[in-house]
């Protein structure tokens, strides 16, 4: 099933070897370096954040990358004229596991998102960070499958906004 990878460059420096196989599969965007809200830094530290990012990734990877989401979903101008220039499309979403409301009944996170998704949505959702952020691991079969068994169909960002 294809999907759009975020990635820190700081994790593709020291983890690369983790979507060395993702390639031609999924898709990897931007996600700065460190994780930074790109919101309180000025223009210059944001440059900084995504060309340091499409760099390591153009190294590992061997392309740059062509999509960015910005922590938190946190944007100034700055972020967005930094991107822009470095011919990066900025990319929100508009569902969200929300895995810390399920910590106490994880299954119900399969019926949350059910519920959330509509034709052309973008799911955020984390493959790391706090152990609440299992409760999507753990169910994730199961929301593929509610998933397609609603008649939804799974594709990479730039498929869906016909990017490519």
């Amino acid at each position: 099933m294809p999907a759009t990878f975020f990635l820190k460059g700081i994790n593709v420096l020291r983890h690369g070897a983790v979507h060395a196989d993702s390639i031609g599969i999924h898709e990897l965007g931007n996600h700065t370096w460190d994780h930074p809200d790109l919101a309180r830094l000025d223009y210059a530290e944001c440059t900084d954040q995504l060309a340091r990012t499409s760099a390591i990734r153009e190294q590992v990877y061997g392309r740059r990358p062509m999509l960015f989401r910005p922590p938190y979903g946190h944007l100034a101008g700055s972020s967005f004229l930094a991107a822009a220039e470095q011919g990066l499309t900025t990319v929100l979403w508009n569902t969200q596991m929300n895995e810390n409301r399920f910590e106490d009944k994880p299954a119900g996170i399969i019926q949350a998102i059910r519920k959330a998704v509509q034709p052309g949505s973008i799911i955020l959702a984390h493959d790391t960070g706090p152990s609440n952020r299992l409760v999507t691991i753990d169910n994730l079969d199961a929301i593929i499958t509610g998933l397609k068994a609603d008649g939804f169909a799974f594709a990479t960002v730039s498929e869906l906004c016909s990017l490519r």
